[in-house]
Order: C-alpha cells, then sequence, then structure tokens
C-alpha cells in the first residue's frame, strides 16, 4: 500500500533529527538500489550521531524497516523515495511514526501505521521502529514534525476504510 506523494515535504523543512534519518535513508536506498552493502556508511553516519552501540543496533534496525516496507508496497522501489530536495512516502512514514513514539503518542502511530501499510508489515516494524525512536530521543535527535507531515497525518485517519493510497494523489 502506498500513498502518491511528491513534491510534499522539502528536506529543509526538517530539524536535525529529521535530516539526520533522511540522510540515513537515501543512503540505504541508493545503496541497495545498485547492490552496495550500505552498512559501513551507515554504521559511521550513526557512530557519529552518538547512536551505535555494541551491537550496531540502529542501522540494523533501520534495514529491517526499510527492507520490510519495500517488500510489502509491491511497486518500483524508487517510487517511494524522495529526492535530495524533497522526502518521499517512506521517509515521510517513518518520520512520522518514529515523531508520534518520541512524543508517546504509540496509539496514534499504530493507528496511522495501520491504515498506511499492510498490517503484517505494521506489525513487524512498529516495535522496531518505538525502539528507533527511542535511542534517538535519548541523543538527543528529537524529531519534531513539519506542518506538511501533520497534514499527512490527518488525511490518513480519515481514510479509514480505504487503503490510504487508493483515496490520495497530492501534488
Amino acid at each position: 500500500m502506498s500513498i502518491s506523494v511528491k513534491n510534499h515535504t522539502s528536506i529543509d523543512m526538517l530539524d536535525t533529527g529529521g535530516a539526520f534519518l533522511v540522510c540515513a535513508i537515501h543512503h540505504w536506498a541508493n545503496a541497495t538500489s545498485k547492490n552496495l552493502d550500505p552498512f559501513p556508511c551507515l554504521i559511521e553516519g550513526f557512530r557519529a550521531a552518538n547512536l551505535l552501540d555494541e551491537k550496531s543496533a540502529a542501522p540494523i534496525i533501520l534495514d529491517d524497516v526499510l527492507s520490510s516496507l519495500i517488500v510489502s508496497l509491491n511497486d518500483n522501489p524508487s517510487n517511494f523515495f524522495g529526492s535530495c530536495k524533497c522526502i518521499g512516502q517512506i521517509e515521510e512514514l517513518v518520520l512520522i511514526i518514529i515523531a508520534l513514539y518520541q512524543s508517546n503518542e504509540n496509539e496514534l502511530a499504530k493507528r496511522v501505521l495501520n491504515v498506511w501499510i499492510p498490517k503484517a508489515t505494521a506489525r513487524f516494524i512498529s516495535l522496531n521502529l518505538k525502539d528507533l525512536a527511542y535511542s534517538l530521543k535519548k541523543s538527543g535527535l528529537k524529531i519534531n514534525l513539519p506542518i506538511t507531515c501533520l497534514n499527512t497525518i490527518g488525511y490518513i485517519l480519515n481514510s479509514r476504510r480505504q487503503p490510504y493510497y487508493n483515496q490520495l494523489n497530492i501534488h
């Protein structure tokens, strides 16, 4: 399931935590699309942000989340990622859910996930995103969402009965 969101949220609108996460997601998407290992760069980035534990859990969590989303969305992965200027659907989803978890809006995060993506994927990635949210917050990278992401939450929750991607085409 997906949403067609183009030129929605500019990367310039993001705070440091959001920009860091989007850069990590973009690196993962670029590396995996070229069959390259994304982990060396992710590990260094997470280390520089003081987010790396002895297990290197944060980059692994991010990889699990992104891999699960790509598999479950049944489309060309390049359709879901943004560019250097604007975030895409996957970046927006991850930012929204992490920001909600960081704000202790756990039930709202789960509701958004259950409407936006297949329920099995939502169940799998929910705890991973919660762990990542906690790690980011603990390191001082609290994500504050720009208004465009807050508007997306409203669109998602107003689409309760039909999959979100069937209802919206935002340009």
